[in-house]
């Protein structure tokens, strides 16, 4: 009976190892499905979901210059030095830098201007590494934020963070996201105003919000405080605007860098949007909760001081034609005990409706 045992334990080992020798084939059925097929579920359907929407992302030439001639002409000077002065304040210390062959001299010369416009110095990699940095803006055929850590006695920087709006998961919310099973789209429609209305996003991002309600067909004006998250959305744009595919979706996008509790004040009456729509930093809580996504973790490292999200609101509220929308976590209390008019619920977030205000 022993001897059975063991004999049927050997042939499940040598049928599990077959089957990881062979994993690549799309017709094969695994013997295991808790234990294999659990592990490449996130990566298949991820092929998936991008092979039905035919959507890849753009490749760039690289004896080509890519970077857009005009996207930082509109930075924000006393923003900028704000963010700056803040930096300094809280002893957090970024450069700019260029990964490229440096025979590419119009990508180097482009690469300066843009650090300069930015208020950056521009290093070379090397030189990068052995400062004492905190992140490393980089400029390459794509801009990108990356955070810098030292492990022992080397210094190591970190995956990047950049705007992308082909995502395999990006492109999943664009298939399976419908009106009847989005919380955010459910929160923004208009009754009776068709989907080609003007949509305010005052607290941008990575424009991800953005860009499913601009895949809707809603012309949506994104707001920007940070200078470069303003520079990574404004890159993403111009990239993404090159791919056929979803580039009729970046035309319905524009972004401004401003501050939306003085910007959204000075929107003219007959300009007023039919929504706006706020997702602020979320309020830390002394529950416990699991790590922040890295992308968060990284973008709450260079905004500083968090928006003023009773203000904004009120702000809002005086210059929307139909509603305000507001993103929180599920279980956060109002803002300032204000009871929203309605409120739709997502697994983890809900999105509060303010009506606006009557004069």
């Amino acid at each position: 009976m022993l001897q059975r045992c063991r004999f049927r334990v050997r042939r499940m080992k040598t049928m599990k190892r077959r089957y990881i020798s062979t994993s690549n084939e799309t017709d094969l059925v695994s013997p295991f499905p808790n234990k294999i097929e659990s592990t490449k579920h996130n990566e298949v359907k991820s092929i998936s979901v991008t092979k039905q929407m035919n959507l890849k992302r753009p490749t760039i030439q690289t004896d080509v210059v890519k970077f857009p001639t005009a996207s930082l002409n509109y930075i924000n000077n006393t923003l900028l030095h704000q963010f700056h002065e803040d930096l300094r304040m809280r002893g957090i210390r970024i450069k700019a830098t260029c990964t490229l062959d440096s025979s590419l001299t119009s990508y180097w010369d482009r690469a300066n201007s843009f650090a300069k416009q930015l208020d950056l110095d521009l290093v070379t990699e090397q030189d990068a590494k052995e400062m004492d940095l905190d992140y490393l803006f980089v400029l390459d055929n794509y801009m990108s934020l990356r955070p810098m850590k030292v492990t022992g006695n080397n210094t190591v920087i970190s995956a990047p963070i950049y705007c992308n709006f082909t995502h395999p998961s990006t492109l999943f919310r664009l298939k399976t996201e419908t009106l009847k099973k989005s919380p955010l789209l459910r929160a923004c429609k208009v009754k009776n105003a068709g989907n080609d209305f003007h949509i305010i996003d005052a607290t941008g991002g990575m424009g991800i919000d953005a860009f499913v309600l601009a895949s809707r067909g809603h012309r949506v004006t994104v707001i920007e405080k940070n200078p470069l998250i303003y520079a990574l959305l404004q890159d993403g744009l111009a990239l993404h605007k090159q791919d056929g595919e979803i580039s009729n979706i970046m035309n319905r996008i524009t972004v401004i860098h401003a501050d939306s509790n003085q910007y959204i004040p000075t929107i003219p009456d007959n300009e007023k949007p039919y929504v706006i729509y706020l997702d602020p930093m979320y309020p830390t809580t002394k529950q416990k909760r699991a790590a922040s996504k890295k992308e968060m973790t990284i973008l709450k490292g260079i905004t500083g001081n968090p928006t003023n999200t009773a203000e904004l609101i009120q702000s809002a509220k005086r210059k929307v034609l139909n509603k305000v929308v507001l993103k929180r976590p599920l279980k956060c209390q109002f803002v300032y005990n204000e009871e929203p008019i309605g409120s739709h619920r997502g697994t983890s977030v809900r999105y509060d409706l303010y009506a606006p205000s009557i004069e």
